[in-house]
């Protein structure tokens, strides 16, 4: 009897055995190319959570490459935050809450938004503000925090559209130039499209949680115009032919003048709802030249380098 139980125990321990893991609390941020060596030791706990999680086939091994990177991805849509590959504070802090059995509401950027009794109390903007992009806005800070703060810019649903600012230290206020955020996603600086959005204030090292000051829903109009490009950029006035212009910020009250403002203002055939596409057409009896492409909106006119060919 004693030999049999012997062996059981021993075969038991050739078994694989899937054990929850502990809490995870990655303290730095991490990436491809990171080691076990050259990260303290966390590319393998991180492995190991998302081998748990059933995203990583690959054998943990302490180096971040492919495999690691394609499951961190993973775990990024799974969550709602970009998929860069890149663990950084906001997936830190995601995935701080999920192991240490931290509840969504604290960390998840994804959560609905707060009441407004508390988002209105905490921090500016307030609930059903109107804020214009490309205009300035102060954002007040708790200046006598000495440790690092972020302020992200989130949709009306809580999810993280980029940073509008990171590791600010003893900072009373911070200049926003309103709608322009820095995306970890294309690792640049982006202009968010009109909508509606909330702010939230982080501790930079410790991430997202439930004390987070947090503003109300507010309005972001697009106002700033900004062009990408136009197709075409060559038209016959006479033809009465559409153009269209991509970029950000048209509204229906956007008006797109040829040669300078209040030169040639063409016909605006179509706006779209997010502010991405204006189509107009020339007058038909505009003289053939080259045109410079002026936009107006109701807090200035701007200049661009778009280049407009009208023939016969």
């Amino acid at each position: 009897m004693k030999k049999s139980f012997i062996f059981i125990f021993l075969a038991a321990l050739c078994l694989p055995v899937f054990v929850s893991a502990a809490c995870l609390d990655l303290p730095a941020d991490l990436g491809t190319g990171s080691t076990d060596r050259n990260s303290s030791g966390q590319v393998l706990p991180l492995q190991r959570f998302l081998q748990e999680e059933g995203l990583l086939t690959a054998t943990p091994n302490g180096v971040y490459g492919p495999a690691t990177t394609a499951a961190v991805r993973a775990y990024q849509s799974r969550t709602d935050l970009p998929a860069t590959g890149f663990v950084g504070p906001l997936t830190r802090s995601v995935i701080k809450a999920r192991s240490c059995n931290v509840t969504t509401t604290e960390t998840n950027t994804s959560t609905q938004p707060q009441s407004s009794a508390q988002t209105t109390a905490t921090l500016a903007p307030k609930n059903g503000a109107t804020l214009t992009i490309g205009k300035t806005f102060g954002i007040s800070l708790d200046s006598s925090k000495l440790r690092p703060q972020s302020i992200i810019l989130e949709d009306k649903d809580g999810v993280a559209k980029g940073y509008v600012a990171s590791n600010l230290i003893a900072v009373a206020e911070f200049q926003w130039t309103v709608g322009r955020v820095y995306s970890s996603a294309t690792g640049n600086n982006e202009l968010v499209t009109p909508g509606e959005y909330r702010l939230r204030v982080i501790d930079a090292q410790t991430g997202i949680t439930a004390s987070d000051p947090v503003s109300g829903v507010f309005t972001l109009e697009g106002e700033y115009i900004s062009i990408d490009s136009m197709r075409p950029t060559t038209v016959q006035a006479a033809a009465g032919q559409a153009v269209v212009l991509y970029g950000s910020g048209f509204t229906t009250s956007s008006r797109v003048y040829l040669g300078g403002y209040r030169n040639i203002e063409v016909e605006r055939l179509f706006v779209s709802s997010d502010g991405t596409v204006f189509v107009f057409s020339v007058p038909k009896s505009t003289p053939a030249s080259r045109y410079f492409l002026t936009v107006s909106n109701r807090y200035g006119t701007t200049d661009t380098a778009t280049i407009l060919t009208v023939t016969p």
